[in-house]
């Protein structure tokens, strides 16, 4: 099993500062296989930062603190691993949980922020030479994958309260506990099939979370040959009139716009961007995205 990452982001007409973050990478593990690694992050631009200010540069560093931390972090972890055909990262999911929140304090502390500056979403995908996907996210984002000869599968996560679950919530206990006063711990996981015959197959749950990041480990389909994972800006898209574009006809265009090779993702930012200045569409949020492909 082969892969190739790429990663974008672009600012959003609605913002001063660019508040994403993407980064991707190729780890290895102890033998020197291979694992790919795809990230996206989404500062909060009306956070109170220091001083009780809202300054979105901060917000724009938190979102790249988060992101550069998560894959040192996992570079140094799975170096130490031997990705056999029956390693599970769910075996060492806690330990990544526990030394990410003990790196960002470490970081922050280093910078003499404060935690807020943390407030960001934070979207971690792997996949792994033994055929296996993780899916980590604090807070709202999507994933996408494109299955050869299948069709189209999207996960979007989002919150009934419209207030994603930060990072910095898991660092600081007085700020975790006024969010789950104010809002509670549920969150909505919609998810749709776009099968090559063009008919959709939508669903849509409400789970109770219990505090916790969505976590999810799967098998890679051998039909499986991108993965893309993006912020919520996929759902700002607007056309001349003003109107909201539907999130999944954007990530239906965006995702079914073939793009092979490096760069795969820049590609299709590039195609993104000529699609916007074409018709005359902006996207008022910013838009992150990072992506995998793979090959047998």
């Amino acid at each position: 099993m082969n892969f190739k990452t790429n990663s974008a982001y672009i600012i959003g007409n609605g913002h001063k500062y660019c508040e994403d973050f993407a980064c991707h990478d190729i780890l290895k593990d102890k033998n020197g296989k291979e694992i790919a690694l795809a990230i996206v992050a989404d500062g909060c631009s009306s956070s109170l930062q220091n001083n009780g200010v809202r300054n979105p540069i901060n917000v724009d560093l938190g979102s790249r603190i988060a992101t550069v931390v998560a894959r040192n972090l996992l570079k140094k972890m799975l170096k130490e691993e031997e990705i056999t055909e029956d390693f599970k990262f769910s075996n060492i999911y806690n330990i990544f949980i526990y030394y990410l929140n003990f790196e960002l304090w470490r970081v922050i502390r280093s910078l003499e922020v404060k935690v807020d500056v943390l407030d960001t979403t934070l979207m971690i995908c792997l996949c792994f030479p033994n055929g296996k996907c993780v899916f980590i996210a604090w807070g709202d984002g999507v994933m996408i994958r494109n299955s050869e000869g299948i069709g189209t599968f999207y996960r979007k996560i989002s919150y009934t309260s419209n207030a994603p679950l930060y990072v910095s919530y898991f660092l600081d206990p007085k700020k975790k506990d006024a969010y789950i006063k104010e809002f509670g711990t549920e969150r909505i996981q919609e998810e749709n099939v776009f099968f090559s015959n063009e008919k959709d197959f939508p669903s849509e749950q409400k789970i109770d979370y219990e505090f916790q990041p969505v976590f999810i480990e799967t098998d890679i389909n051998i039909e499986d040959k991108e993965i893309l994972i993006m912020s919520d800006g996929s759902s700002s898209f607007i056309d001349i009139n003003g109107e909201q574009i539907s999130t999944l006809d954007f990530l239906k265009w965006f995702s079914q716009n073939k793009t092979d090779g490096i760069g795969f993702v820049e590609r299709k930012i590039n195609l993104l961007n000529r699609w916007k200045k074409k018709n005359d569409i902006k996207n008022m949020d910013d838009f992150a995205v990072a992506g995998i492909l793979i090959s047998n």
